[in-house]
């Protein structure tokens, strides 16, 4: 995963949430939101879930909002979040043996 990739994952451990949840968490959390935000959210969370790292469930009532991101933790630059899957080929190359 890249960087932005890597928080939202981080965000995602602490409980479940929905997208609209996980995005305005996101909107405080990264220093530059593009307009379009919702939508990368999306698009990575069904990378995850290609990848069957997560499942998405229907769930009647989202409950809160979830909070910002703590106080002591700087704002991060915002990119397009991507989760790349290697194949075995690939493990076996990047491991070295």
């Amino acid at each position: 995963m890249n960087q932005t990739g890597t928080v939202l994952w981080v965000r995602l451990t602490e409980g479940p949430m929905t997208l609209d949840q996980l995005t305005t968490w996101a909107e405080g959390r990264f220093s530059t939101a593009p307009p379009g935000l919702q939508d990368e959210v999306a698009a990575f969370l069904d990378q995850l879930q290609e990848g069957e790292l997560i499942v998405v469930e229907d769930v009647p009532d989202a409950g809160p909002q979830p909070g910002e991101h703590a106080e002591n933790e700087p704002p991060v630059p915002w990119e397009t979040p991507l989760a790349e899957r290697f194949g075995e080929l690939e493990q076996l190359i990047l491991s070295g043996e």
